[in-house]
């Protein structure tokens, strides 16, 4: 339904449950799915890496290379797949997650802002039971006051908010890959935080 509009899908969630296999099983239901990746050192492992998704039918977006590739794909109206938890002190925006100001990319909300894309939050989380669950939650509701930059902090806080609670549900399947909160700031609200 979100593709109906003709203007794409911006697919976001946190490095969290089991993103890849996400992709693929969005890949696997014959939705277009494109997704931003960091490139691996050395090639060869790149290579594989990048490999086996696009053999599940989900196409890379190098992080290096994207700008264009991400507008295009939306003009396309397909998905594009984004992990929005990256910290980004020098060129993100502040927002609050678990208590505590972060900086995480603009790009989301920017794209949405600006191509009309619908924004949908998810996730893929492994059961106990090594079964999985997934959700995709409805389309984002966003109203822009019309100052672009405060519009982008707004949304991007909107964005996290959401995933916020997808991670208080599963806080162990929650994987941060680096230092997402300056040093000075207190984290709280998750269960294994101090």
């Amino acid at each position: 339904r979100a593709l109906a509009a003709g203007k794409g899908v911006v697919f976001i969630c946190f490095h969290f449950g089991n993103w890849d296999l996400a992709g693929t099983m969005i890949a696997l239901r014959g939705y277009p799915i494109n997704v931003v990746a960091d490139s691996f050192e050395p090639r060869r492992l790149n290579d594989l890496i990048q490999g086996l998704r696009r053999k599940r039918g989900v196409k890379i977006i190098p992080l290096e290379s994207a700008a264009r590739k991400v507008v295009h794909a939306l003009r396309q109206n397909e998905i594009l797949g984004l992990l929005v938890d990256r910290p980004s002190r020098e060129s993100g925006v502040p927002v609050r997650l678990f208590g505590a100001t972060c900086y995480l990319p603009a790009g989301a909300a920017t794209l949405a802002l600006k191509t009309g894309a619908k924004v949908l939050p998810g996730y893929l989380v492994r059961n106990p039971d090594d079964s999985f669950r997934g959700e995709i939650a409805p389309p984002l509701e966003f109203c822009p006051s019309g100052d672009f930059d405060r519009d982008v902090q707004r949304f991007t806080q909107m964005m996290v908010d959401h995933l916020a609670e997808y991670v208080k549900q599963y806080p162990d399947q929650w994987f941060l890959f680096r230092d997402l909160w300056p040093e000075e700031e207190t984290v709280s609200g998750l269960a294994w935080a101090t």
